[in-house]
């Protein structure tokens, strides 16, 4: 058992290493943007350990910078990690099969933890139930290195980092670039059902800015994709039924 155990360890480890590199630079440049706007350097390691969601925690910085409103904020951190619902319901069996240790898996469930678990299985050696438990830890390890290498080199080193609060907002342009040019092959303006998601959610939230303002947008727009996305579910479907053929 304890082989068993220590082998899931070492497995877990490798497959997660390579996740290892994209965190510490995400998280360095949290880490570095919260001690940038006057946080004091212990307060986004707290904010790693305890919102296990990169998304929000970006999210949350501007929060904390205006009005409070705990209903906004609910809204909006359902909207946001609402996906981990569907995450959660694929993984009731095995996660019930790790007894105590499923609360902590539960709790530490991302979007890179369910990737390697749905994708990569354990090797037939290897306690499973330990090996889930070890890419959670391992992941979840990583991300709060890396946003305590940012947090603490911010508040040592003294300079100017302009746009470092756009590191997410960069994110998810390049995130946006790379599902448009799945469908490079096929042409640039051909609409496969990747791009067609990809313009109601740019269209939505366009819409939403103008509507709102700058300020309060974020919610309607996620109201908004979350509405086109399942009203427009057909016309997106027969784009990856084009693209196939």
């Amino acid at each position: 058992m304890i082989e068993d155990k220590k082998i899931a360890a070492r497995v877990a480890f490798a497959r997660t290493l390579p996740i290892f590199w994209g965190f510490l630079f995400l998280g360095s440049a949290y880490g570095m943007m919260m001690t940038g706007l006057g946080f004091a350097p212990w307060m986004p390691v707290l904010m790693a350990l305890l919102i296990d969601a990169g998304s929000m925690e970006f999210l949350v910085v501007s929060m904390l910078l205006s009005t409070f409103n705990p209903l906004s904020t609910a809204f909006m951190t359902l909207m946001v990690n609402g996906r981990h619902l569907f995450y959660g319901l694929s993984l009731i069996e095995p996660y019930r099969q790790a007894g105590p240790k499923a609360a902590y898996m539960i709790y530490t469930l991302s979007d890179e933890v369910y990737s390697l678990l749905v994708t990569l299985l354990p090797p037939k050696n290897a306690a499973v139930d330990w090996y889930m438990f070890f890419v959670s830890f391992f992941l979840q390890s990583f991300w709060v290195f890396g946003t305590a290498v940012g947090a603490f080199a911010g508040s040592l080193i003294r300079f100017d980092l302009p746009g470092i609060a756009y590191v997410m907002t960069a994110l998810f342009v390049v995130l946006f670039m790379n599902q448009w040019r799945e469908g490079r092959p096929l042409g640039p303006f051909k609409l496969t059902a990747g791009r067609r998601a990809a313009l109601i959610g740019l269209g939505a939230g366009l819409l939403a800015r103008l509507v709102f303002g700058p300020d309060q947008f974020m919610v309607p727009a996620m109201v908004l994709i979350l509405v086109g996305l399942l009203t427009c579910r057909d016309w997106i479907e027969k784009g990856g039924q084009v693209s196939e053929s």
